[in-house]
């Protein structure tokens, strides 16, 4: 098991605490160093065996957590959170390498995080549970584009969310007014609620040959380096985020604050789901 916050022994260098899972065991000494120099250099630690965990960084510590648990050939690898306390770009570098890692070595690996996008890079099978109860199982494309219910799809990427009704065969009318043609696709025969990706949607002249267009009116433009998120208002009032890559060089994003534009997405974009309130109190 690697623990959320590492648990590694202070007075034990590098070598000592991936050793002594393997010691416990009165494994032979010839043994143990063979093991540990594997280990070692498994998790990309060379020239740093003799080192207290003060001594490291976060990252570090991480990886001699982990060598600490594999040096010992578990079946099964538990992992608490153990990326929780890095800062951003360590938990992006790091969690590729456990991924690779466990890829090579073949391990069956159970991950607990609370973090979306680590669940989508590292899962090959997702258990999404809420308040102590599974919601969905099954791989993070699933997840992504076929959520169960409200709470998946609004954890598992972001989401705009309409409610409503059906007003006619694959129509639906949101609380304020608007009318969303839906597509023949599986999902709730009576839906209340609808979920659209942000990335389903389109801007400009690239919404004209949608089946669903609105006028909309954008309220905040925000840069985010490979995307940039549009925040808008349709005619009755919905709102709506959308998500645009940023193919072209840098500079001043399409549209800004206050201008009129028109939106839309395909006939099969939008998810059907129930009512977020029915679901909490399904049993």
């Amino acid at each position: 098991m690697v623990f959320q916050r590492y648990a590694l022994f202070p007075h034990m260098s590098v070598a000592e605490n991936i050793a002594f899972g393997l010691e416990m065991r009165k494994l032979a000494k010839p043994e143990i160093a063979t093991r540990v120099a594997e280990a070692v250099r498994q998790v990309r630690l060379e020239g740093l065996e003799g080192r207290l965990p003060r001594q490291l960084s976060g990252g570090q510590q991480q990886r001699v957590a982990l060598a600490r648990a594999l040096v010992i050939k578990p079946e099964v690898l538990l992992l608490d959170e153990p990326l929780s306390n890095l800062d951003a770009k360590l938990r992006h570098d790091v969690r590729l390498e456990i991924r690779e890692l466990q890829q090579r070595l073949g391990l069956t690996t159970v991950f607990v995080t609370h973090d979306q996008e680590e669940a989508l890079v590292l899962a090959d099978r997702l258990v999404l549970m809420h308040r102590g109860r599974v919601q969905q199982i099954g791989s993070p494309t699933q997840l992504y584009e076929h959520p169960a219910n409200h709470f998946v799809a609004d954890f598992i990427g972001k989401s705009n969310f309409f409610r409503g009704r059906m007003v006619a065969e694959r129509e639906f009318e949101t609380e304020h007014g608007t009318r969303i043609k839906l597509g023949d696709r599986p999902g709730i025969a009576a839906p209340k609620l609808l979920a659209l990706r942000p990335e389903k949607v389109a801007l400009g002249s690239a919404a004209a040959a949608m089946e669903n267009r609105y006028p909309a009116r954008i309220e905040l433009v925000t840069y985010l380096g490979s995307i940039t998120e549009y925040k808008l208002r349709l005619g009755g009032g919905d709102r709506l985020v959308l998500h645009q890559q940023n193919r072209r060089p840098p500079g001043r994003p399409d549209g800004s604050g206050g201008q009129e534009v028109m939106v839309g997405w395909d006939l099969a974009a939008c998810l059907t789901l129930l009512d977020a309130e029915a679901e909490e109190a399904s049993p």
